[in-house]
C-alpha cells in the first residue's frame, strides 16, 4: 500500500493526467481526500487562532492594526513587553487582516 510519504510530485501529475482519461489510481484518490482533510482542518485552525488574537488585539482590520503598531512602538513600556502586541498584530496582517471602507 501506498503512503503518503511515497507520493511525489511527477507521480501526482501522472495521476492527474490519468484522472482526465478515468483512469485514477485508487490510492490517489486516499490522498486528494486525506489532503483535502488536513487542509480544512488547518483552515479551521487557523480561523480559530485568528478569532482569539483578534479578541486580543481589538480588531482585524489592516489600517487599524498599522495604527495600533505604530501606537504601541511609543508607548514607554519594555520592548519584551510589547512585542507580544506588535507579533500578534503582525501575525493578523500575515493570514488575512481586512479592510474595512
Amino acid at each position: 500500500m501506498l503512503q503518503i510519504e511515497d507520493m511525489n510530485i511527477a507521480w501526482c501529475i501522472a495521476e492527474a493526467k490519468a484522472q482526465e482519461k478515468d483512469q485514477l489510481h485508487p490510492e490517489f484518490s486516499r490522498f486528494m481526500a486525506a489532503t483535502a482533510l488536513h487542509l480544512e482542518t488547518m483552515q479551521k485552525n487557523v480561523a480559530m487562532l485568528r478569532a482569539a488574537l483578534v479578541g486580543m488585539v481589538g480588531s482585524d482590520d489592516d489600517d487599524a492594526l498599522r495604527q495600533m503598531e505604530a501606537a504601541i512602538r511609543l508607548l514607554p513600556a519594555p520592548d519584551s513587553d510589547k512585542a507580544v502586541t506588535i507579533n500578534a498584530i503582525h501575525a493578523l496582517l500575515a493570514t488575512g487582516g481586512k479592510n474595512e471602507s
